[in-house]
């Protein structure tokens, strides 16, 4: 995903890592990385300033809704009108394996989707709803970008189809 978005040369980039991550970016005119204490809401703000979107790509399922609130939080008091939800792997909102883009879904009530009984991917409808929450009291705009599971690993193996 940061490939493709350095490569467009549309935007400019801010990194935000956990500040005891041990990854480092090299910065360029349009990227740079910016180490913060997730604990520290002020810190965030200050990182996410000047932004005008806030795109998740969070790995740590266990944490989600938690982590999913703290950054919106933080997005929106930084003034970010736009939040991409960290949405890998299975779209949990909708009865039916696959949809028509005219399904989605805007601003519906999460709380009765067919995935809500499944506790394995409470995390996400908690991360969902919480977002969901802000945009209705209009404090911020929200999508998810849904690419199923084992998306990456289908187009290198060509499990899906693609390549052939």
């Amino acid at each position: 995903m940061l490939d493709a978005l350095v490569a467009s040369g549309k935007f400019n980039i801010t990194i935000v890592a956990r500040h005891t991550s041990e990854s480092e970016i090299l910065s360029t005119d349009s990227l740079r990385q910016v180490k913060v204490d997730f604990s520290s809401h002020q810190a965030l703000v200050h990182a996410f300033r000047g932004n005008e979107a806030l795109v998740l790509t969070l790995g740590d399922f266990t944490n989600l809704g938690k982590n999913t609130q703290i950054l919106t939080d933080a997005a929106i008091d930084a003034g970010i009108k736009r939040v991409i939800l960290s949405e890998f792997g299975k779209y949990v909102f909708h009865s039916l394996p696959y949809m028509h883009v005219t399904d989605v879904r805007r601003s519906s009530d999460l709380s009765t989707s067919p995935g809500k009984d499944q506790t394995i991917f409470q995390a996400k409808h908690d991360a969902f709803a919480y977002v969901e929450g802000k945009a209705k009291e209009g404090k911020i705009t929200w999508t998810t970008i849904s690419n199923g599971p084992f998306f990456d690993w289908g187009l290198i193996h060509l499990f899906l189809g693609f390549g052939t």
